[in-house]
């Protein structure tokens, strides 16, 4: 497992709950956040980098240059 992996995994170790913990920050944000893409939140609420940050998207599931929680290719 790569460093990533375990950092990852130790924020947080379910992808339904970081969906749920992502789409709330999204849906409590300031204004000027709502347009940021999903890294960005990502970035932010967890404190991570961007490279970290895209890679958690990327586990979650989610675009990590989209603008909503919602995983690829739909719930999955």
């Amino acid at each position: 497992m790569s460093d990533m992996d375990e950092c990852l995994n130790a924020i947080v170790p379910d992808r339904i709950r970081g969906r749920v913990i992502l789409a709330n920050a999204r849906r409590l944000c300031a204004v000027k956040w709502k347009k940021s893409p999903n890294w960005v939140i990502v970035s932010e609420l967890f404190g991570l980098g961007s490279t970290y940050s895209y890679g958690f998207c990327r586990r979650l599931g989610v675009d990590p240059e989209g603008r909503s929680p919602i995983p690829e290719g739909g719930a999955k």
